[in-house]
C-alpha cells in the first residue's frame, strides 16, 4: 500500500495511517466510488 499512498493524494495519507487491513478497504470508495458490501 506504500506504492498507492505515494501517487495518491496527502488525504489517502491519512487514511492508511488510520488502520493496517482497513487502509486498502477505505481506500476504494475514496478512489472508485463502488458500492461494497
Amino acid at each position: 500500500m506504500t506504492t498507492v499512498a505515494q501517487g495518491s493524494p496527502p488525504l489517502t495519507l491519512t487514511f492508511l495511517d488510520d488502520g493496517q487491513d482497513l487502509d486498502w478497504i477505505e481506500l476504494v470508495p475514496f478512489v472508485m466510488p463502488t458500492p461494497m458490501p
